[in-house]
């Protein structure tokens, strides 16, 4: 029986409070931490070659197949265990390298409290899909028409194909590096743009323009006008797909 006196809500914040180290709330939190989240491993961390680490493309989100040469766009990761856990997290919920951690998991704490929308273990095949729509919903809430992107210097947007009647868009980007274009295809439905269009609005985020910017000088220059909504949608898929990014991005929209 868990003790659930150990965890508190604060509704008005959404939170939930844990009362007590690690050691003293693992049988109620088990451990959501080392089951839900990326660990980041440092360039200096894998060169020591205690970690078994995923080499993971920061713009296709997959594993790194340019691993023979230098580049700015790979990240490290501890790996992990088919349902989502980090490799090193065993059956009592503790953490079996815990002296060796990575510096990412000595600088994590929840003693502020655990944001109740993303208290959700990976155990099933609809956890991307749910990940991707809070990180939707709570861009949209967040987004605001004096908000300044612009497009990414390590991503260019070489075109892209948008289906309308199978609610699909394919972006086609060139990396910085060497790996060379890279498509990825997005469900996307209900804008009433074409692909000449959405070109030319993509190229409108040139870090100077707001967003209520772009939806006027789009309006002016292709005759068509955007809903804040549906401006929104679009500036939601392509920051997820890192083709723009907030010109003061200091991760505030990370998942």
């Amino acid at each position: 029986m868990k003790d659930l006196s150990k965890i508190t809500l604060d509704a008005r914040n959404k939170k939930l409070i844990f009362h007590g180290d690690c050691n003293e709330v693992r049988d109620v939190c088990e451990a959501i931490c080392c089951r839900i989240y990326d660990v980041t491993v440092t360039e200096e961390e894998r060169g020591t070659g205690r970690y078994d680490v995923r080499e993971i493309c920061s713009v296709t989100n997959a594993e790194c197949e340019n691993r023979g040469a230098s580049c700015m766009n790979r990240r490290y990761f501890l790996k992990k265990k088919e349902d989502g856990s980090c490799a090193y997290l065993d059956d009592g919920s503790k953490c079996s390298i815990h002296p060796d951690r990575p510096q990412a998991c000595r600088d994590f704490h929840c003693r502020e409290g655990w944001q109740i929308a993303f208290a959700y273990a990976p155990d099933t095949e609809d956890y991307h899909k749910w990940r991707d729509e809070v990180s939707k919903e709570f861009m949209m809430e967040t987004l605001k028409d004096d908000m300044i992107f612009t497009l990414n210097p390590s991503v260019r947007l070489k075109t892209l194909f948008y289906a309308k009647d199978k609610g699909e868009i394919t972006f086609v980007r060139d990396m910085r590096d060497k790996c060379g274009l890279v498509p990825v295809k997005c469900d996307f439905s209900g804008f009433p743009a074409g692909d000449k269009e959405l070109l030319h609005l993509v190229d409108l985020f040139d870090g100077k323009n707001t967003l209520k910017d772009v939806r006027g000088r789009f309006a002016a220059d292709m005759g068509q006008e955007l809903s804040r909504e549906e401006l929104y949608r679009l500036v939601w898929l392509l920051y997820c797909h890192k083709i723009i990014i907030f010109r003061n991005d200091t991760g505030v929209f990370r998942r």
